[in-house]
């Protein structure tokens, strides 16, 4: 047996651009469980919050972004383009909000510092989030290597997956090493390395810096997924947990991992490897554990290529004990089975996911390549409507090889579906994945080296600036060409596509789309209360009103830790 540690890891995106950035982090504490079952302390500090969010809240630039957003939306309406005065206007502001925002980050920085002096730390893990926000995580980093040089310090997440490498081309010998893939593999080792009973060269799945060089170790896969750990969200490792206005009590739980599928703006089978999931009996043991531990009601499974087949497992191994839950799903069309329409009509559904991406079979088939019929989406989503259950749609708009006629075709589709929560994005590369390593003709790189380096810090993400770096970073926006434009270009025929949608209200990018229906075609009032909390999240997000964000938050997360669904 080993000796005993202190790890301590940080979850830092900058300021949150929609409710799910305030889900509880499940992956987090999953390796917390891992390493306190071997006895080590494992402290988790959630910097993801609406306390955090509104301290990054730029209120007294409010009127001004607001003002100068709206100003380029217009213009990015009516004229496919932005003067460059109000683009240069813009980038000043957003340099006085960077200021702003490192003044807070200084402030978390503090706390971390004391944090690991107070605690001792001997390992500090931080998620690598994929956004503007990134430098000052970065910051941070170089700040803690700089006041504790010998302390072992690691960087994770799905970042590390897209970028794996080039990240330290680009923050130099910050980290001690970077894990990607099955991060659980890695982690477990950490403690067996501080011994000094194994080298680097020793632990997979992660990238490290020796002699000048960069490394990227083998990677190994966790072929069985049957953990004998349970997630741990307790107070004493989470720390403020507790506190029900500041995170979303949607639990993420992991079902599934891994997709056979090769959709070309996915990382998934790349980050994660082949599909396999968890034992239905053990997941739904996971679901009452926490449901016992901590109230926990209301859960989503985060495989992100469920299978029809384990749904419907799931879902009867709750209904056998009394639907005293609910569970959400990304789910695969695929293997939908339609004749299951009498047993979900009484099943504890919160909400499909369902990735629609585009009306058209033959985009479908030759440029996003994920094995789906059109005509089988339509089905599975119509069903869902007759039978009440709420439906989360997502389109990619433009796609490589799209034309004028497909955007007509999909706000069709997307009229017909009527969804009660649609999502839009643009066509996002990233890199690793099959679009950047170039399965699509209508993907061409002016400078790849450059774009790598540049969607390091963010594509499409505002945070509390003005606009994206897709349009004000003109390395990220001309290095790259989708069907012969720019990617500034695509992204403003995305926005025009997005507000042809949203014609009675238009909006800039991140603002979901949520339709009110009667609620006598609501499953339960749930959706109600979800509703009420979401928007008034992304009201406080795009209007400050935090107070109310908060008491609805509130009201939600007291349904959401009640115990069971049939005391509501």
């Amino acid at each position: 047996m080993y000796n005993s540690y202190t790890f301590l890891f940080v979850n830092y995106s900058g300021y949150p651009e929609y409710m799910e950035y305030l889900y509880m982090e499940n992956g987090l504490s999953y390796l917390c469980s891992l390493l306190k079952k071997n006895g080590h302390k494992c402290i988790i500090l959630d910097y993801v919050t609406l306390s955090i969010a509104e301290r990054l809240y730029p209120s007294e630039y409010m009127t001004d972004i607001t003002k100068l957003r709206g100003i380029a939306l217009n213009n990015i309406i009516k004229y496919k383009s932005i003067p460059s005065d109000l683009l240069k206007e813009i980038s000043e502001l957003e340099g006085l909000i960077d200021e702003r925002n490192r003044r807070v980050v200084d402030e978390i920085l503090k706390e971390i510092i004391s944090y690991i002096r107070e605690m001792r730390v001997d390992c500090v893990g931080f998620k690598l989030w994929s956004q503007p926000s990134l430098k000052d995580t970065f910051y941070m980093v170089k700040e803690i290597r700089r006041t504790f040089p010998k302390l072992l310090i690691v960087g994770g997440g799905p970042h590390v997956d897209f970028f794996k490498e080039n990240i330290y081309e680009d923050t130099g010998d910050i980290f001690d090493f970077l894990v990607y893939g099955d991060g659980e593999i890695a982690v477990n080792l950490i403690p067996k390395y501080l011994d000094g009973l194994i080298t680097l060269e020793e632990i997979p799945n992660i990238v490290y810096k020796k002699n000048g060089k960069i490394i990227s170790n083998p990677e190994q896969r966790v072929e069985k997924l049957a953990y004998d750990v349970n997630v741990d969200f307790d107070e004493d490792t989470y720390w403020g947990i507790n506190k029900l206005d500041e995170k979303v009590r949607l639990i993420p739980l992991e079902n599934a991992r891994g997709c056979n599928f090769n959709c070309g703006f996915c990382i998934h089978p790349i980050k994660s490897g082949r599909y396999r999931e968890k034992d239905p009996e053990a997941f739904i043991e996971e679901v009452y554990f926490l449901k016992e531990r901590y109230g926990f009601i209301n859960f989503y499974a985060v495989g992100s290529n469920t299978s029809h087949k384990n749904c419907i497992e799931n879902l009867k191994k709750v209904y056998e004990r009394g639907n005293e839950v609910i569970l959400s799903f990304f789910q695969s069309t695929r293997d939908f089975d339609l004749s299951n329409e009498f047993f979900l009509k009484d099943a504890n559904v919160g909400f499909f996911w369902i990735g629609v991406e585009t009306s058209s079979q033959k985009i479908n088939q030759s440029v996003i390549i994920n094995g789906k019929q059109v005509s089988k989406v339509e089905a599975v989503c119509l069903l869902l409507k007759q039978l009440g259950i709420r439906a989360y749609t997502s389109y990619i708009y433009p796609l490589p090889g799209s034309n004028e006629e497909l955007a007509d075709e999909t706000l069709k589709m997307m009229q017909k579906l009527n969804s009660e929560w649609v999502v839009i994005y643009p066509p996002l590369i990233q890199p690793r994945t099959p679009w950047f390593r170039g399965t699509s003709k209508h993907i061409k790189f002016v400078d790849k080296k450059a774009f790598v380096f540049a969607s390091m810090y963010g594509i499409d993400e505002i945070e509390n600036k003005v606009l994206p770096r897709i349009i004000t970073d003109d390395v990220l926006a001309e290095s790259v060409l989708i069907n012969g434009k720019t990617y500034r270009e695509i992204y403003y025929e995305y926005l025009i596509f997005k507000n042809r949608y949203n014609s009675d209200n238009p909006v800039f990018a991140h603002e979901y789309t949520i339709k009110e229906l009667d609620l006598s075609l609501r499953r339960n009032w749930l959706y109600s209360i979800t509703d009420k909390m979401t928007n008034s999240v992304m009201r406080a997000l795009t209007h400050g009103e935090f107070d109310r964000a908060r008491k609805d938050l509130k009201s939600y997360n007291l349904f959401c830790t009640s115990g069971s669904l049939l005391k509501n």
